[in-house]
């Protein structure tokens, strides 16, 4: 009977298997939080009455919904799927607000389909099978899964037959239905989760590889095109200064070893200035853009943005009539707009004159302390050095405050309006903040004299105390990056201005590329396993290029010319080495032609001739009183 019994378990089991969630669906979270009540069983739980609806919605508007507990028991997690089928009618519908695209299918002579060939398409139902299918095995990437969750739990459009989490019309202006519940305190959070097969296959060929190129289409389909640009952006500027790194070392080297005469200035230093790669690498990064957007189809992407919450939400934000839409939209308070544009600009100058004044005290400070008798001349200037370094780290930190302030107060509609303002602000104080104490360094000590104090380099040459300079302020900066991820405008930020260095004062400390290469290696690598494990799974997004940064680049570059052409000429002395007749031609005289030196000789004793001939002139004998018709001075005694 016992056989019999564990047999009929058995065969039970093999007919009715334990229900296993389909690993290709992929999940985004709903946050709720918990009361004693809820976790003691005992009375009535307020919290489990306020998310017991919410997801009663879910399930009948035929959302797979699971429940999970956090290990403290505070809060409860609602992991919120769609099956496939109803997958493809929402992208349907997204496709016609060029919000979900795929790729068509492409195969060879025998049939055999070739991967990321086809072209590109926005979705629809009938051609779901000629569609090529994700990485993941899925037709639609868990990417955009969840986009197309999003786009439902929102209730963009009534077709989607959405779960009505709340009236849109109960909706505070600019907030969506999931950041209203959130506002609400019905939920307490809301984000996508990430997929765990893809994630440790990007872990094992992403993060963990070296020695590997990037899988870039992979990361387009995990985290959408902006990152995955600039991942692409990234390794391809750490690509290009390979070969400056190795010519760095040698012109290092051969600093080294010009000590021994006194100074690190050796022949190989003007070449080195003279490397103009900033000019290829942006070059053959626009290159390599465009081949991204054919390659992704971004070429005709627009982004159609939407209000940002934060504008719509302002007190000085109106509506009016858009006479050729006839459409109500909202626009921002002009005379408020001034103003706050007049008070940014007058903020971000005010820091600029305070880091350029406390810059200048303090070189004059460092002089003053160097020129002491007795005392040692380096010492100082090295102290005050930190000191910069540590005052560079404190206004970086003040103005990013300061720019998120006054570009909040701006009012700016559209969130690509926001980013380029604040990014403009940002680098605004930024260059002058990182780059001027070495400007100041390489180009005004021992030319220029600040509140009429003497500030000048040690010996006659500021390219030894400019390499230390460089050197200290350099290392602080790679010390002290911040690891977070507020936004990929911070990890642009952080990078530009690191290629700003090595594009600007690359001569004056070479070793510093390959230091800047060797940590950017690792950078790039924690970068992705930061996305990947210690950051919650961003959003989709799509763009074109790298945005303003890219012309942010070019700007380095122009200035990169003008500013090792200018240390060749007047900080370098190693120019003498292929000129070495050029302080000649600057202290003595030229020499004369001889038939020019006559000729000018002639004209001077001619001159002296005529002069002696006219003999005295008497002034109170000869007075000219009146002229005559011919137009000549009559002079009568």
């Amino acid at each position: 009977m016992k056989l019999l019994e564990m047999g009929y378990q058995a065969e039970e089991k093999r007919q009715f298997p334990i229900p296993r969630f389909p690993l290709t669906l992929a999940s985004y979270v709903l946050v709720f939080q918990t009361d004693d009540e809820w976790i003691s069983g005992e009375g009535v739980s307020y919290a489990k009455l306020t998310m017991q609806p919410i997801l009663d919605k879910l399930r009948s508007a035929d959302i797979i919904v699971r429940e999970f507990m956090s290990s403290d028991n505070k809060y409860m997690f609602a992991l919120v799927s769609i099956a496939e089928k109803r997958q493809k009618m929402i992208a349907e519908i997204m496709g016609e607000y060029e919000l979900i695209r795929l790729r068509l299918q492409k195969l060879d002579d025998e049939m055999n389909e070739i991967k990321g060939a086809g072209a590109w398409m926005h979705f629809q139902g009938h051609l779901a099978p000629h569609y090529e299918k994700s990485t993941e095995g899925t037709v639609f990437s868990s990417c955009q899964q969840q986009h197309i969750i999003h786009f439902l739990l929102n209730d963009v459009d009534e077709r989607v037959l959405g779960p009505q989490l709340m009236q849109k019309e109960a909706c505070e202006p600019g907030n969506s239905i999931l950041e209203q519940l959130q506002i609400d305190e019905k939920i307490v959070d809301h984000f996508p989760l990430h997929q765990e097969n893809k994630r440790e296959w990007l872990e094992k060929f992403w993060v963990n590889s070296y020695a590997n190129k990037q899988p870039i289409e992979d990361i387009r389909e995990y985290f959408g095109e902006e990152i995955a640009l600039y991942f692409a952006w990234f390794g391809f500027t750490l690509k290009m200064m390979w070969i400056p790194a190795i010519l760095g070392v040698l012109v290092f080297a051969a600093q080294i070893i010009s000590i021994q005469s006194g100074s690190v200035d050796n022949p190989f230093t003007p070449l080195f200035s003279l490397f103009a790669w900033g000019i290829f690498m942006t070059s053959e990064w626009k290159r390599l853009e465009i081949i991204y957007q054919n390659e992704w189809s971004l070429a005709e992407y627009e982004d159609k943005e939407s209000d940002r919450r934060e504008f719509v939400q302002n007190s000085k934000t109106y509506k009016r009539l858009n006479n050729i839409t006839s459409k109500e939209e909202f626009y921002p308070d002009p005379i408020w707009r001034s103003i706050f544009l007049t008070a940014s600009v007058t903020a971000v100058s005010g820091v600029i004159f305070l880091i350029t004044l406390t810059t200048l005290g303090l070189e004059v400070l460092k002089s003053s302390l160097g020129s002491i008798e007795g005392g040692s001349e380096w010492i100082p200037r090295v102290i005050g050095t930190l000191l910069q370094a540590i005052l560079i780290l404190a206004f970086r930190w003040a103005s990013e405050h300061l720019c998120e302030y006054f570009t909040a107060l701006e009012n700016w509609r559209f969130d690509s309006q926001y980013r380029n303002a604040y990014v403009s602000k940002l680098l605004s104080i930024t260059f002058i903040n990182e780059f001027f104490p070495i400007f100041c360094v390489a180009f005004l000590n021992n030319r220029y004299q600040p509140f009429g104090a003497y500030m000048g380099c040690p010996g006659s040459s500021c390219v030894d105390y400019l390499e230390i300079v460089v050197s200290i302020v350099f290392l602080t900066r790679l010390e002290f990056k911040k690891p977070s991820f507020p936004g990929i405008d911070h990890f642009f930020d952080s990078r530009v201005v690191d290629l700003g260095y090595i594009l600007l004062f690359g001569s004056a400390f070479p070793l510093m590329i390959l230091i800047f290469v060797a940590t950017s290696i690792f950078e790039l690598r924690g970068r992705a396993r930061q996305l990947l494990f210690s950051l919650r799974r961003p959003l989709y997004r799509c763009s074109q290029t790298v945005g303003a940064w890219g012309i942010i680049l070019d700007i380095i570059v122009i200035m990169s010319i003008v500013t090792q052409s200018a240390y060749i000429c007047f900080t370098s002395n190693a120019v003498l080495y292929y000129f070495p007749n050029i302080t000649i031609v600057v202290e003595s005289q030229v020499d004369i032609p001889g038939d020019v030196d006559i000729a000018c000789k002639r004209k001077l004793h001619e001159k002296s001739v005529f002069l002696d001939g006219l003999g005295e002139y008497d002034e109170e004998r000869n007075v000219a009183f009146y002229t005559s018709d011919e137009g000549y001075a009559e002079y009568a005694q």
